[in-house]
Parts: C-alpha cells; sequence; structure tokens
C-alpha cells in the first residue's frame, strides 16, 4: 500500500543543513552578571492639578415651597377641623 502524498514527507526539512556547523563553542564562557544597576537621582512624581473655584449653592425657590407650605398648612387646618369639628362651643 502505497502512502498519500501528504503523508510522505522528507526525513529533514528542505533547506536545513543536515550537519552542525563547527563555529558552535562547547562552553559558554562565564560573564560576570551586573546586578548592581547605576542608580539616579529620581525626582518625585508632582501630579498637576486644576484648582476650580467653588461655586455657589443654588438659590431656592421660594416661590415653590411657598406654594408647598400653604398647601400642607391647608390640609393640617382640614385635618384639625375634621377631628375637633364634632365639640360644642359653650
Amino acid at each position: 500500500m502505497e502512502g498519500v502524498p501528504s503523508d510522505v514527507t522528507p526525513e529533514f526539512a528542505q533547506g536545513v543543513p543536515e550537519e552542525v556547523p563547527a563555529e558552535v563553542p562547547g562552553e559558554v564562557p562565564d560573564v560576570p552578571l551586573q546586578t548592581e544597576l547605576p542608580v539616579k537621582q529620581a525626582r518625585p512624581r508632582v501630579r498637576k492639578v486644576r484648582v476650580k473655584e467653588p461655586l455657589p449653592p443654588p438659590k431656592a425657590n421660594h416661590v415653590y415651597w411657598g406654594d408647598r407650605l400653604q398647601e400642607h398648612r391647608a390640609t393640617q387646618r382640614l385635618a384639625k377641623d375634621d377631628r375637633y369639628g364634632n365639640l360644642r362651643i359653650m
């Protein structure tokens, strides 16, 4: 039985040399590691912040709150009249 052409691959990829070049050294020379990096004086980071003037609080709508208060007082008067309406004045 013959193999399918996609299954038949060469043992080595084409264009890749089969031998290891002779220039590869057997051992890598010991190179001292630099653990200490030159230390620079770092300036502290300062954030630039824009300061905005505080806005004055919004003014209350006196007409609206005046109407609300009148309405509330009227309902209070009606409730009181209902409670004391059955008492006789002497």
